[in-house]
């Protein structure tokens, strides 16, 4: 008799014990994503993309891709950004600008490493989540009326380097020739080679730095196989004044049937780019550590 009493309230006290910890837990979580939802800048940056390789870590894969995962919490936040940056900034400076972005947005989600980083489930709707939405506005170089079309964007995107893979050569006197490039008086580089602009790529006075054109990586490049592979995806026809876009990334799960008949790396995370209202017609997406 006693100890089936004295079973009862052990079990009891488990549970309560139970209870308390499951409390505590989500006062902790709760506390640390209020903690981490103020960081700004590089800082806020560095958070994120150390969360979402965190979660990698847990991940579950099966026949070749990754089903579900759980562990740490996903601490991105949603920045809005105004486009034109500066007052004066040109169409080219909005291309350039909204690059980086792009480019930062598949930097901090791991370069296409991690899957299904959203944790969708096999057969449900794809996930993403908004990094960055772009407000356009007017300015006495991109008035009402300009707009940036699809394809200029991507064709800047192809032609332009993101960065350039450094060959160290020793015994050099400028800093571009010791990175592998060649320091030219002239302002012309030969055919096989480049203009490289990079302050860190300098040479001496009235010369150019030329770096081999296969030693470019372009934007286009970065995003679909510099690290890991993926796609880009522009929704929407053209960037104008008065419109706000928003800059999202897809993480697909595990497609099977899809890698039985051979299609092309259906399960490559992707960035898409839309009008930000128009988002939820693509993907659903995932409240920031804001709420947004």
């Amino acid at each position: 008799m006693f100890l089936c009493r004295d079973k009862k309230g052990m079990v009891l006290s488990t549970i309560v014990n139970i209870v308390i910890i499951t409390i505590a837990l989500f006062l902790i979580i709760g506390i640390i994503n209020h903690f981490f939802s103020k960081a700004e800048g590089a800082t806020a940056d560095s958070i994120c993309r150390g969360s979402v390789l965190a979660r990698e870590k847990y991940a579950l894969r099966y026949l070749g891709g990754t089903i579900k995962k759980s562990g740490p919490p996903l601490l991105c936040k949603t920045e809005d950004k105004i486009m034109p940056e500066k007052k004066g900034d040109s169409k080219e400076e909005i291309k350039r600008d909204i690059s980086n972005l792009i480019t930062k947005t598949w930097y901090m989600f791991g370069e296409g490493l991690p899957k299904n980083i959203f944790d969708d489930f096999i057969f449900g709707g794809y996930s993403c989540f908004v990094k960055y939405t772009i407000s356009v506005k007017s300015n006495s170089k991109f008035k009402y009326g300009d707009y940036i079309s699809r394809e200029d964007l991507l064709s800047w995107l192809s032609l332009n380097p993101y960065k350039v893979e450094v060959k160290e050569t020793k015994n050099k006197r400028y800093a571009c020739e010791k990175k592998g490039g060649v320091c030219v008086e002239g302002g012309l580089c030969s055919s096989d080679k480049m203009y490289y602009s990079d302050p860190a790529w300098s040479c001496g006075r009235n010369q150019i730095c030329c770096v081999d054109k296969k030693n470019f990586i372009t934007y286009i490049d970065y995003i679909q196989s510099y690290v890991g592979e993926g796609r880009l995806f522009i929704t929407n026809e053209k960037f104008e004044p008065g419109e706000t876009y928003g800059i999202a990334l897809v993480s697909p799960h595990a497609k099977w049937f899809k890698v039985l008949v051979g299609d092309f790396n259906p399960n490559a995370n992707y960035i898409i780019i839309n009008k930000l209202n128009d988002l939820s017609k693509y993907c659903v997406k995932v409240e920031d550590i804001a709420g947004k």
